[in-house]
Order: C-alpha cells, then sequence, then structure tokens
C-alpha cells in the first residue's frame, strides 16, 4: 500500500479515504461552501466508485451532527461493508499490530477496515493522520 495525495483530474485508480482525511477537508481545510469544485470532484469521484471508504468510516462521521455527517449520508453508497477476504485482512492487522486499534471504544476503530478494503482491491489511501496508521499506509 502506498500513501499519496488525491489528485481530483485523470483519476482512474480508486482510493480509499479515512476519517482523518475527511475531517480535515471538510472541517478544517477546504470547506465546501468555499471550494465547491473540489467537493464536487470528490462527489463525482464517489459515484464512479473511484473514491471508497468502509463502512466504520460513515460510523465515525456519524459522531457529529454536521455537514461533513450531511455530505456522507448522500453519499452512503460509497461506504463499504467488508467481504471475508478484507475481514480476514482486518483480523491480520489487528493481531499485527494491536496498538492501531482502541479496544475501549464503544465503536470500531476504522483504521484496520481501510487498510483491508485498500488492499483487498489494491487502491490507494488517503489520510491525513500521523503514527502507526500513517506508516502503515504509507
Amino acid at each position: 500500500m502506498r500513501q499519496e495525495s488525491l489528485k481530483l483530474t485523470g483519476l482512474a485508480a480508486s482510493h480509499v479515504i479515512d476519517m482523518s482525511a475527511l475531517v480535515d477537508l471538510h472541517r478544517v481545510h477546504y470547506a465546501p461552501d468555499v471550494f465547491k469544485t473540489l467537493w464536487s470532484r470528490l462527489a463525482e469521484l464517489a459515484e464512479k466508485r473511484q473514491l471508497l471508504a468502509p463502512r466504520q468510516v460513515y460510523t465515525e462521521i456519524k459522531q457529529r451532527d454536521d455537514d461533513l455527517l450531511k455530505w456522507a449520508r448522500q453519499r452512503k453508497y460509497m461506504f463499504q461493508d467488508q467481504d471475508s477476504e478484507q475481514q480476514m485482512i482486518v483480523r491480520e492487522v489487528e493481531a499485527k499490530f494491536p496498538a492501531l486499534v482502541d479496544h475501549t471504544k464503544t465503536t470500531e476503530d476504522a483504521d484496520p477496515f481501510v487498510i483491508a478494503l485498500a488492499e483487498a482491491g489494491k487502491h490507494t489511501v488517503v489520510c491525513s493522520e500521523k503514527g502507526l496508521f500513517a506508516l502503515l499506509c504509507g
């Protein structure tokens, strides 16, 4: 797996986006009311299934009722359930990197599922995290 910045033109390969990247894009750096073209292009990529995320990312987004949640609700199709291959990869990642997951949380950490979705489909991970998750995706 490799980590790249999201190229918004000529993108043919699929990308798996993490919660950190969506939050940074939407809530921190590129507000949709200012960067309309960016968000239009992200929506287009999601429609074409070139921008994906595991269902757990959607669950994390739902923890805060804001415009990002509204955007995600309109694109629920981009949030994927795991197949058996991805479930196996999640178990392998969690076993090899137990610090990646906070087992005290009531909801599942999305990071292993982001990795599994990307690995199974040979997609590129888009994230803005630092630490172990970024190292695993880099």
